[in-house]
């Protein structure tokens, strides 16, 4: 009987091990949503690079960007990024809500922000300590946006039922250059999550790599927006 029953754990333990890996794409053809997966992929998913140009810098039209956008700065060859800040409070980078220019300058303009200085001194990264012993980020206050080239990202989800069963999320970034409305660079990610709602999926998602499409990413906005020197 013990012998019996060993045989049947082992063909019930073998059963859920193939399910697992059939979940995960050995056998995507009956996955839903992988054919509509396949056919976004292929009709615009990867980056689109149409021009790329030479700048000081760019407005970051993404919420949130504040303090990151602010360190990526100090560490970039930009010279300034313009952003809006949303709700100015005490984690903020700005005082007061509105579009900024943040740029590198000497310690001598009167345009430098002790509050910037404050606020990153206290970072424990030699190479931001540095920086501020010899320069430091002045804030320009703006009516509106003066940068030419804007970058946006964002996620979009939607789903393929009316049980909200099957989603998809389509990560998204664009550089459009604003003198003539055009969009010189964008990139189209999707995720496929297939069994949102069952606790059978092991939170399985499929990439356009798992549908056989794949391609390469340059990174945004640097490789498109390349930095003056």
């Amino acid at each position: 009987m013990q012998n019996r029953w060993d045989s049947f754990s082992m063909m019930k333990l073998g059963l859920i091990c193939l399910s697992i890996v059939l979940l995960n794409g050995c056998a995507s053809w009956f996955v839903p949503g992988m054919g509509e997966l396949k056919r976004l992929c292929e009709l615009d998913g990867g980056d689109k690079i149409y021009k790329v140009v030479h700048t000081d810098g760019y407005y970051d039209a993404n919420s949130g960007c504040g303090k990151p956008c602010l360190y990526s700065l100090i560490h970039s060859d930009y010279k300034y990024i313009e952003y809006k800040e949303v709700e100015a409070g005490y984690h903020s980078a700005m005082s007061e809500p509105g579009y900024f220019r943040i740029y590198k300058s000497n310690t001598n303009d009167p345009l430098c922000s002790s509050r910037l200085k404050n606020m990153f001194s206290k970072s424990q990264g030699k190479s931001i300590r540095d920086f501020f012993l010899s320069r430091c980020l002045a804030a320009k206050k703006l009516d509106k946006p003066e940068s030419q080239y804007w970058y946006r990202n964002g996620i979009d989800v939607k789903y393929l039922d009316s049980n909200e069963e099957v989603e998809f999320i389509t990560a998204y970034k664009s550089i459009e250059d604003m003198d003539n409305k055009e969009v010189i660079a964008r990139t189209k990610h999707y995720r496929l999550v297939p069994y949102k709602k069952s606790a059978l999926s092991y939170s399985a998602s499929y990439d356009c790599a798992a549908a056989g499409v794949d391609f390469k990413s340059v990174r945004f906005p640097e490789s498109i927006l390349l930095p003056n020197k």
